[in-house]
């Protein structure tokens, strides 16, 4: 009859004892008995709950009683958030100089004009409230007025000159057939013209007619690709208004840059 170990009731060798009672003499580990580990759970048990109940108290104090807390954050933070910048003296002293250099250019300005028109400091005033009683403009604001007009005006026909340029490199695709009446009347007005263009005969090249039906699903002619804008049909004015706006395009984009 094989013997067993009396206190973990295992099988035990020659001296009487098994394997769990030589790990505990070596230090490896400690087996703890039933009643033992029945002890072990109730003490854990008894210890999160008086930890919970010492959570919950604290939390209902805080909720009751606010006042007996010495910081409040939220609070805190919302008085931090409510405080207004201040400003530095080394702030205010920079918008003075900026303001002060402003003032002092623009009365530069004026006297360079007063100059110019052989007005002084005690002629300029009796001069100009002599034109205003008059009912008249003061030469000043006469001369500021007219250089503004002859500016917009140059500003204006160099606009114009330069979309007039950009009408020469807008790119051009017209897609026809050579049986159409209306493809001849265009290909008759832009060689007239002098619009640099390329025909494509739908027709006799099958990658031109694929690109006509991709850009105009209707599938009719002539059918114009005016930088990347479609225009469908023909008409003098409507060509010359799709030029004019790719060109102004391109000026603007120029402009952009």
């Amino acid at each position: 009859m094989t013997d067993h170990c009396q206190k973990h009731g295992l099988e035990a060798g020659p001296d009487g004892k098994c394997v769990l009672c030589h790990r505990e003499e070596e230090g490896v580990f400690k087996v703890y008995t039933s009643e033992e580990n029945r002890i072990r759970r109730k003490a854990t048990t008894i210890l999160m709950g008086l930890l919970s109940l010492a959570c919950f108290i604290c939390f209902g104090w805080m909720m009751l009683f606010p006042e007996t807390f010495p910081v409040d954050l939220g609070k805190k933070q919302a008085e931090k958030a409510e405080e207004k910048p201040v400003i530095q003296p080394e702030s205010i002293k920079r918008g003075a100089d900026r303001l002060k250099h402003g003032a002092q250019k623009e009365l530069g300005e004026v006297k360079a004009l007063d100059n110019v028109h052989g007005r002084n400091e005690n002629s300029a005033l009796p001069d100009q409230t002599g034109h205003e009683k008059a009912g008249r403009t003061p030469p000043l604001v006469a001369d500021t007025a007219a250089r503004d007009s002859k500016l917009t005006e140059m500003l204006r026909d160099f606009r114009n000159q330069a979309v007039s340029a950009a009408r020469n490199r807008v790119k051009i695709e017209v897609f026809t057939v050579s049986w159409c009446p209306h493809c001849a009347k265009a290909l008759d007005y832009m060689d007239s013209r002098g619009i640099s263009y390329t025909n494509h005969d739908v027709e006799s090249d099958p990658a031109a007619k694929k690109k006509r039906d991709f850009i105009n699903p209707r599938k009719t002619v002539p059918t114009f690709l005016i930088d990347n804008a479609v225009q469908v049909g023909f008409s003098p004015s409507g060509l010359e208004n799709a030029i004019n706006t790719a060109a102004e395009r391109r000026v603007k984009k120029q402009e952009n840059w």
